[in-house]
């Protein structure tokens, strides 16, 4: 699992130099206020709040967009361990059957 962190940008055209440098070290962005940063590109977070867990999103929920709020769930869903029955196993495996 990737150490990126996501940010929250206020303004996607800061006058920061930081936030513009982390920005476009973005390696992924929601196309509005989110952005998936390296955690070594945000040294100063002015203009930019860290989203560290879905509930960091309720604070900000309604100035995010629908595109916004599915970006964000999307990466927290995905950082999630998950359980998976099978998972890592033959295709054989257990109780599982030829496809």
């Amino acid at each position: 699992m990737s150490d990126d962190v996501l940010i929250y940008v206020t303004d996607p055209t800061p006058d920061s130099p930081a936030l513009r440098q982390a920005i476009s070290a973005a390696h992924q962005s929601s196309g509005g206020h989110l952005y998936v940063v390296p955690p070594e590109t945000l040294t100063d977070p002015e203009g930019a709040r860290i989203l560290r867990s879905p509930e960091d999103l309720q604070e900000i929920r309604a100035a995010l967009s629908v595109g916004d709020s599915l970006f964000a769930n999307a990466w927290f869903s995905r950082r999630q361990d998950k359980d998976r029955a099978g998972d890592g196993e033959n295709w054989d495996a257990g109780d599982f059957d030829c496809p």
